[in-house]
């Protein structure tokens, strides 16, 4: 996978195309961006341990869904980033 740094978002974020996540995105389509028609792509972030913050972001106007948080929580379920990408990609081809 290769990612793409951009040292003026925080946390050390990193923009990722969907296409690029391989077999994590295989079945999932994002729409383009509702405000400029830019390319979706997957913001990703370390929160700790081995949980990774993401979102959809459009690479244009960076416009971008809630932040998503993989592994477990303190409620006992546990989210794996598939589940989480796939989450935030209905989040972000929602439209109103």
């Amino acid at each position: 996978m290769r990612l793409k740094d951009y040292t003026d978002l925080p946390n050390m974020v990193q923009l990722v195309n969907l296409a690029e996540l391989g077999e994590t995105a295989k079945s999932i389509t994002a729409l383009q961006c509702p405000f400029c028609g830019g390319d979706p792509e997957v913001q990703l972030g370390l929160a700790y341990r081995e949980c990774v913050l993401l979102s959809v972001a459009c690479s244009a106007c960076r416009i971008s869904t809630p932040r998503l948080i993989t592994g477990q929580m303190i409620s006992g379920n546990t989210y794996t980033l598939q589940d989480r990408l796939q989450e935030a990609v209905q989040l972000w081809n929602r439209r109103i």
